[in-house]
């Protein structure tokens, strides 16, 4: 935590001086550093720095991925109805960049369940998505969209009720 804080501040002083790829890249890396920790709060600010930046140019593969992350971060606030806002447009911007995969349409899908879902029965929406994600771990968009941010872990510490970065201990 100590090094986004002295990156915040050297962005302040220089007054956003670096580079739009390192930005893109920093912004991600902090969303999935406090997602790990359990600090969506904190996340926030960082998921929506990438979610409204205009995709063109720099790092599109993250840009277009930080669409899925800001569903993560709102799910883990609780804010569902953000969250049922955000998948119509997420689809939309996906397909407009020919970036609907498989894996996303099972993102979205998942995220469309679980808003939909009574509190009562969401770990049982979180356990068919980690599922899913298993039996498609061995195709290669799956395992590479788990090099930005590894939705199995994230839906394993939903279920166990602990945070994430105790799951993904396990798988590394």
């Amino acid at each position: 935590m100590k090094a986004l804080s002295i990156y915040s501040e050297a962005r302040k002083k220089a007054g956003h001086s670096f580079s739009a790829a390192v930005e893109i890249e920093l912004a991600h890396l902090a969303v999935v550093f406090y997602l790990n920790f359990g600090m969506e709060e904190k996340a926030l600010p960082w998921i929506l720095e990438n979610y409204n930046r205009k995709i063109e140019g720099y790092r599109l593969d993250i840009l277009y991925f930080s669409k899925l992350l800001f569903l993560v971060v709102h799910s883990d606030l609780g804010n569902d109805d953000i969250v049922s806002r955000a998948i119509r447009s997420t689809r939309k911007a996906m397909t407009k960049g020919d970036r609907l995969t498989p894996f996303v349409n099972q993102v979205l899908e998942f995220f469309t369940g679980l808003t939909k879902a009574p509190t009562s029965e969401r770990i049982g929406v979180y356990q068919q998505f980690a599922s899913a994600i298993e039996e498609n771990s061995t195709e290669p968009l799956w395992q590479q969209m788990a090099h930005y941010f590894h939705f199995q872990a994230w839906a394993e510490s939903r279920i166990g009720g602990v945070v994430m970065y105790d799951i993904l201990k396990q798988y590394f």
